[in-house]
């Protein structure tokens, strides 16, 4: 009698602890930005930029629109080196913080962004960057995406193992003291 009290109280209380509290979810897909630059040869300063039109996919279908504008500095300077953290955009209620930038070859650059929106964690995303290699204005293309994570087993899962686990462990401990 005593240990089935000291079994239940054990089970509710690892219930208890179990019970997952409310948790955001990681940001997953794509989406991309257009517009206008000027590539100084040090840096790039940005005439216009907006979201793509139906280029966003997973989350960012519910945190981006069509034709979004950007907003933040409008100048990105990546040469001689880009200082981490320099530089913040904005795309309605996603906020972009480019930790790396660099030039991978002529017109083309890649970097490290952590994307936060309300209602998600805070994501890290790979971005390129495209240009035309003229003079004076030219279109650019920049893609956000997301790589895709491995799936880890929630807390109440290690849970409810451990309480099978518990359980099995308390009919083996009957059976032996059960028998004469």
């Amino acid at each position: 009698m005593r240990y089935s009290r000291l079994l239940i109280a054990a089970t509710v209380s690892i219930l208890a602890v179990s019970i997952p509290a409310a948790h955001a979810d990681s940001m997953t897909g794509q989406f991309s930005i257009q517009g206008t630059l000027i590539d100084t040869g040090t840096a790039l300063d940005f005439s216009s930029a907006e979201t793509g039109v139906g280029t966003q996919t997973g989350s960012f279908t519910t945190i981006l629109s069509d034709n979004e504008a950007v907003s933040g500095n409008p100048t990105l300077t990546y040469s001689p080196a880009y200082v981490p953290d320099s530089e913040v955009f904005t795309v309605g209620s996603l906020t972009i913080d480019l930790k790396s930038f660099q030039l991978v070859s002529p017109g083309v650059f890649s970097g490290v962004a952590l994307l936060s929106a309300t209602g998600f964690t805070d994501t890290d995303a790979d971005v390129s960057l495209t240009t035309q290699l003229d003079k004076g204005p030219v279109t650019f293309s920049a893609t956000t995406i997301v790589p895709s994570v491995p799936a880890v087993p929630e807390p109440t899962t290690f849970s409810l193992l451990g309480i099978g686990i518990l359980g099995m462990a308390t009919v083996v401990r009957r059976k032996f003291h059960a028998r004469p």
